[in-house]
């Protein structure tokens, strides 16, 4: 694994640590300005938006499983992250399960890598 390949690894890891402890700074710091997050039921959020909605407490995540991951380096300004993930959450006070494939696209404009488009697809059983 090179050094993209790691730090994109460890970001992921931090980005889902952050989620499980609702913590709104870190993920500032680890979200682009320019972020587009699709949920897997179809609705979107910008940077602002997506913060808010873990500050409020509406979505508070409980558990992330992730399997299959690949993460595929682009040069040294673009990382796609993809895979299948089990996300166990409360949403608006009502336990969830969500089980979905996934994308992620990091960048590093400024030499600093910040995730910019995440997308959930639902996984049909």
């Amino acid at each position: 694994m090179n050094s993209a390949h790691a730090d994109i690894a460890e970001l992921e890891d931090r980005r889902y640590r952050a989620m499980l402890a609702g913590d709104v700074a870190e993920l500032d710091r680890l979200l682009d300005e320019n972020l587009l997050y699709i949920h897997s039921g179809g609705s979107a959020d910008d940077k602002r938006s997506y913060l808010e909605y873990i500050r409020s407490g509406a979505v508070q995540y409980r558990e992330f499983h992730r399997s299959n991951t690949r993460i595929r380096v682009f040069g040294e300004t673009a990382a796609l992250v993809t895979g299948a993930i089990v996300i166990r959450l409360q949403l608006k006070g009502q336990d969830r399960e969500l089980n979905s494939i996934y994308s992620g696209v990091w960048v590093r404009p400024d030499g600093c890598w910040r995730l910019v488009c995440w997308q959930a697809t639902p996984v049909r059983s």
